[in-house]
């Protein structure tokens, strides 16, 4: 009988063999490590800025967040070698830093009170479908029934009216209805404007930005989306689990190691790119005590770990710029 419960070696060896990896690996992970940390002092720096109101600021925070928490994910994995989840996780990244960089771009009060009002229409407009009264909830009551795998019944509903009411007062609130000065339009009006349930909440008042790949043009990010959105979202969607995974010799084929190291470098210099992005966002607005705090320990960790990654990635400059 075969003991399943210690791994094949060669899929899932125990320790990385290869002594380059391990180091690279623990190089990765220590800078996205420290990065994290200098994010979490950004974090409580934030908290104590008093000019920006409880929107502006509760969103801005909720964007940094994120980005440390993905940063964190990926320091985390690269201690192992284990890069192919993490390019999931880059994509992510991206995503939430371009987004990040909108937000504190320009107009960031009524930015983030578009936010709000999209994040708050989906929310209701998920709860309707799954309500009884909601003219889609026939055909989804036959799907759960016909075509679920474990879970025959539409989930419980029976808070949906109370938290549909809650989000209509919420989006009914008058700061939605108030018109801008510029062009008269309310965030309100301008969301059904666009005419689409799943509207886009940076495509408000920015008819440039209809999806992530305009929203990068606007931002001057094209380069980072070329190298990031599509490669990345193969692994995203398992839309191509050939690259990488299988070698032949003697024409035989071979599974590769479970935990691939293939561009390693690569995928921990694209972090710490989108996350150094993320943070200039926010030191402009550090008072000038904070700023050269901040300075300094990115010059700390330029020399630590930046320019040591950097040396090493020399055959893929040009993917990088």
């Amino acid at each position: 009988m075969v003991n399943m419960q210690i791994p094949v070696p060669e899929l899932l060896p125990e320790k990385i063999a290869d002594e380059k990896l391990l180091k690279d690996a623990e190089l990765s992970h220590e800078a996205l490590a420290r990065l994290v940390s200098i994010g979490t002092h950004l974090i409580v720096w934030e908290t104590e800025r008093t000019e920006q109101t409880f929107v502006e600021g509760t969103i801005t925070l909720g964007f940094l967040r994120r980005i440390i928490e993905l940063t964190d994910s990926v320091s985390i994995l690269m201690r192992h070698a284990t890069v192919e989840p993490c390019r999931i996780l880059v994509r992510v990244l991206f995503e939430t830093v371009l987004q990040f960089e909108y937000l504190l771009k320009d107009k960031t009060y009524l930015r983030a009170h578009a936010y709000v009002y999209c994040v708050n229409q989906a929310k209701r407009n998920n709860l309707e479908r799954h309500h009884p009264a909601h003219r889609g909830y026939k055909q989804l009551k036959e799907h759960y029934e016909n075509n679920s795998f474990a879970s025959p019944e539409v989930p419980e509903t029976s808070l949906s009216s109370d938290q549909i009411d809650d989000l209509n007062r919420a989006i009914n609130h008058d700061i939605f209805k108030e018109k801008q000065p510029e062009d008269g339009i309310s965030i309100e009006q301008e969301y059904i404007s666009k005419k689409n349930r799943d509207v886009v909440w940076y495509s408000l008042f920015n008819p440039k930005c209809v999806n992530l790949k305009e929203l990068a043009i606007y931002l001057n990010k094209f380069d980072l989306y070329q190298a990031i959105y599509k490669p990345y979202s193969e692994s995203t969607h398992s839309s191509n689990t050939l690259m990488g995974n299988f070698e032949t010799s003697n024409g035989r084929l071979t599974i590769g190691d479970i935990r691939n190291g293939d561009e390693l470098l690569l995928v921990t210099e694209l972090t710490i790119r989108l996350t150094q992005i993320a943070f200039r966002c926010l030191t402009d607005k550090l008072p000038k005590e904070k700023w050269q705090n901040y300075i300094w320990e990115m010059l700390v960790f330029d020399k630590q770990f930046h320019k040591r990654i950097h040396s090493r990635l020399d055959a893929l400059k040009p993917i990088l710029h």
